[in-house]
């Protein structure tokens, strides 16, 4: 049975307090615990152990490692309007606690960190000013810089979104994540709630014609 407790941190010149806070991790060291409040403050959510797929990437028991991520690419017609995509991204993030997640280390196991909120960040940038037949490979060279840059996984935001307009009304939009998020949730809300969004604005703009 899964056991709770409860503790905030309140540190003085001479002791540091546990109380006050719900996490599912009942055995804490203090050595753990000041870690993650160094690292985290205040901003943690939940602490948890690794599940069973998760303790078996980190103990190198998978063919794949924690390191490993994947990147897609989509390739829309229409119109992205960025205010719109960003609160998307921002609904899809409160929705989803797996995008409000890292992996501390404290040395001898790691933990799963659930933040209480984290803002969207999402790369706008526009390629119109090159000729269609390079936009291919320019984004392939994105797409291959994109997949250099390395997670922390103890402290980055574990979603990189880039929207990069290549038309009038034509976009890519790159996605890159670590494996370890892309398992608990899916893309394609993401794109239902875009489009959600779009609609309900529509619809108040024309309630105020």
């Amino acid at each position: 049975m899964e056991e709770n407790i409860t503790y905030e941190r309140l540190r003085t010149s001479k002791q540091v307090h546990f109380d006050t806070k719900v996490f599912h991790v009942a055995d804490l060291s203090v050595e753990e615990r000041d870690g993650l409040f160094r690292t985290y403050g205040y901003q943690m959510e939940n602490v948890q152990v690794l599940d069973e797929w998760e303790q078996c990437l980190f103990n190198g028991q998978e063919i794949i490692s924690p390191a490993f991520y994947i990147q897609m690419l989509y390739k829309i017609k229409g119109t992205i309007v960025p205010e719109v995509f960003t609160e998307a991204v921002g609904k899809m993030i409160k929705k989803h606690a797996v995008l409000r997640q890292n992996f501390y280390s404290s040395g001898k196991r790691y933990l799963k960190v659930t933040l209480r909120e984290r803002s969207p960040v999402v790369l706008y940038r526009s390629l119109g000013g090159h000729p269609m037949r390079e936009l291919d490979t320019l984004l392939e060279q994105i797409m291959e810089a994109d997949l250099r840059r390395d997670f922390n996984l103890a402290t980055d935001r574990l979603l990189r979104l880039a929207v990069l307009r290549t038309g009038r009304e034509e976009y890519a939009v790159i996605v890159t994540q670590p494996q370890l998020v892309a398992n608990g949730w899916n893309i394609h809300e993401l794109f239902q709630e875009v489009l959600a969004n779009k609609a309900e604005i529509a619809e108040k703009e024309t309630e105020t014609r």
